[in-house]
């Protein structure tokens, strides 16, 4: 890949996104975000997914038919419990659509 994917890769926005500790799956970045080309952590395969201030989360997978969107008022950005939460109402979301 390219040193521009390769950044994506290392960067702590995509660990603090994905909820994985080292990628080793395709991710890429999407016109609104990054999208997740294979399953990596809670995201399904195709799933775009994107955060920001103050540690909110987004995604949506087509192909499963499943969006979500976690939202809180917590600073700074990363905060560990505020990604543990939104990485389990991630992982919510998809189990209840039994995917």
């Amino acid at each position: 890949g390219s040193l521009a994917l390769r950044a994506l890769h290392d960067s702590w926005m995509t660990k603090g996104m994905t909820g994985i500790k080292q990628p080793t799956v395709e991710i890429n970045f999407g016109l609104g975000g990054i999208y997740v080309e294979e399953d990596v952590g809670n995201y399904k395969r195709d799933s775009l997914v994107w955060g920001g201030l103050p540690n909110l989360f987004w995604f949506a997978n087509r192909s499963n038919r499943v969006a979500g969107l976690y939202a809180s008022q917590v600073i700074p950005a990363g905060d560990p419990k505020s990604i543990h939460l939104a990485q389990e109402f991630i992982k919510d979301v998809y189990q209840s659509k039994q995917i």
